[in-house]
This record gives structure tokens, sequence and C-alpha cells, in this order.
């Protein structure tokens, strides 16, 4: 968990220590991306390592009693297939966050960080087994806060004018 910490923030600059982490964060949407790298193998045989990226949505609510922590995000590679995978964590030990990956085969642990109010980053990796094929994967995952993102199967209500004529001519 560490080296990922490191790792994120010396591609910004310098390292941010423990004294340096944030003290709260901002609760609502964030958006980012999410990408996992997997290998399959079976026996001596091994494929060669697949990827998937793509977009994640991760609402951030601090009182939600089931998972102040939850996304969900769709990974599909050419060979291996595709899971859809839903995100869930705590903010127990802030600003050190983990969770929850799960899919309809399986359930696998993350772990990240808040590297300051409104970023987050996080690592994913394990490994299952079907039908005698194992595939290893590992993966990371980074969002911030969006204030104009909606949260999944919201829409935006439509703005409403009194002062303007309807569109078709027509009057009460």
């Amino acid at each position: 968990m560490r080296h990922l910490l490191s790792l994120s923030l010396l591609a910004c600059g310098e390292p941010i220590t423990l004294d340096d982490a944030p003290q709260s964060f901002s609760p609502g949407v964030y958006t980012g991306t999410f990408q996992l790298e997997l290998n399959a193998s079976f026996g001596l045989w091994e494929s060669a390592a697949e990827e998937c990226e793509s977009d994640l949505t991760v609402i951030i609510e601090p009182d939600h009693t089931v998972a102040p922590i939850r996304g969900r995000v769709y990974c599909e590679t050419p060979t291996l297939g595709g899971n859809l995978l839903d995100i869930q964590g705590d903010l127990v030990n802030f600003p050190e966050i983990n969770g929850e990956l799960f899919s309809n085969t399986r359930a696998d642990s993350w772990e990240g960080w808040f590297i300051d109010e409104e970023c987050l980053v996080a690592e994913v990796f394990g490994s299952i087994e079907q039908n005698g094929v194992t595939v290893d994967y590992s993966g990371d995952f980074s969002a911030c806060l969006d204030l104009e993102a909606l949260p999944p199967g919201m829409t935006p209500e439509p703005s409403i004018s009194f002062d303007e004529e309807p569109a078709d001519g027509s009057f009460l």
C-alpha cells in the first residue's frame, strides 16, 4: 500500500509523508479511471498479458450504512472476456481506504489512500481459477471529486423558465 502511495506521489513531485496526509475529504461523486492487467495460465502455458481500462464513477458518502465508498465498472479483454465489477469500501482508517471488489465469480480486497481532500488512488490484485485456468490480475484506480458529475442512474432536471413562450407557439 505504501508502495502505491509513493509511486503515485513521486509522479506528481515531492513525496508526501503521513504528516502531510489530508485531514478531511469532500463527499460526492468522484470520476476517474480503472485499469487492470490480466495473465492466464494453465500448467506450463501462460497467455500474453491483457489489459482493460475503463472510466470509473465512485460515490463517497460517509453516512452510508452499507458502503461509504461504492462504484461499478465494466472491464473487458479480447480473449479473457468481461466482468462487471462492484467496488465497495469504507473510510474507517481515513486517509487510508480499503474495501472489496466484487464480480459474479469472486471478491477481492483493494486498498488505497486519499492523496488530498478531493482525490484518491487505490490498487487491487488477486487471482481466480476457473475450469483449471488461473487468471492473475493486478491493477489500480484513481478518481477525483467531480462537481458536475451525477450519481449513476440520475439525470439532470430540465430547466424551466416561466418567462419563455412555449416552443409550439401555444398559450394557456
